[in-house]
């Protein structure tokens, strides 16, 4: 089945009620048949490590959230015929002109803590990148954790216990053109969550309940 224009608030939804697990023996791939470009957005994601799951569930909710498309599918659904719907979903995102974005992999660089990384791609990537590379497409490589802090950036302070950074984002809110609260990440926490657990000054809180 191809994408559909309601499946980026669909996915959301199942998340919210709980019908869709994020992790568990039953979560299963986010994303199946890719998210649909949008006019919104004049970039579609063509490739994400998947192999790292919370990363990528992070990505597959910040596009849907953003609804910024997504040419990647399942392979686990698909099977042998993933990569024709894969080429099917790039070269329709490519007709519409849309910037092509691979997402690279974080790294821990011998620590416990993954970092952005230094554009290294998993072995299904490494296919896609070839073709791209073969039929001339060009294309953008992002790392995965620097392109989910950039669109969730208040999101991504409030996790790392880094409330001055919070409070810096809803001071500048009208020059950062995406939405700062009521967003999640891959663990279903919004900014109030690592608010209300790490304990942030009054000052914060206000301008959170505020923004």
């Amino acid at each position: 089945p191809e994408a559909g224009p309601r499946d980026a608030g669909t996915l959301l939804e199942s998340l919210r009620s709980g019908n869709r697990k994020l992790f568990g023996e039953d979560a299963g791939p986010l994303v199946t048949s890719g998210l649909p470009p949008t006019r919104g957005s004049d970039f579609v994601i063509v490739s994400v490590p998947c192999g790292n799951y919370p990363w990528y569930a992070r990505a597959c909710i910040v596009c849907a959230t953003f609804r910024i498309g997504m040419a990647i599918v399942s392979e686990l659904h698909f099977e042998e015929i993933w990569f024709f719907v894969w080429k099917r979903n790039l070269e329709r995102a490519a007709k519409e002109n849309k910037i092509l974005v691979v997402l690279t992999q974080p790294e821990t660089f011998g620590g416990a803590e993954e970092k952005p990384g230094i554009g290294r791609i998993d072995f299904s990537q490494a296919v896609q990148v070839h073709y791209l590379r073969q039929k001339g497409y060009d294309f953008v490589g992002i790392d995965i954790i620097n392109f989910c802090r950039d669109l969730q950036p208040v999101l991504s302070a409030a996790s790392e216990d880094n409330f001055d950074a919070v409070e810096q984002c809803l001071m500048s809110r009208r020059e950062i053109p995406v939405p700062l609260v009521n967003v999640a990440d891959a663990t279903g926490r919004t900014v109030m969550h690592y608010a209300a657990r790490l304990g942030p000054s009054e000052r914060v809180m206000r301008m959170l309940r505020d923004a």
